[in-house]
């Protein structure tokens, strides 16, 4: 349980400290898990296009074969 509460509050403080502190958390955690939202949506949206899949595939289909190589030689 003591892993939950912040161990630099002190035993007598007010309730407010912690509530503050939680909802500093909540709003740092939220702007966070926004941007890696929004930036993934976007990288998502550009991998989609016809374009970068062929050349996603190209160099996959490249790296594989190199393998392929590399393990039948030796």
């Amino acid at each position: 349980m003591s892993a939950l509460l912040p161990q630099f509050i002190e035993p007598g403080a007010s309730p407010l400290v912690g509530v503050s502190l939680v909802a500093t958390t909540a709003v740092v955690s939220f702007g966070c898990m926004a941007m890696y939202s929004i930036g993934f949506s976007t990288i998502g949206h550009v991998l989609r296009r016809p374009r970068v899949r062929r050349a996603i595939d190209g160099v996959m289909g490249t790296v594989l074969v190199g393998f392929g190589a590399r393990l039948a030689a030796g």
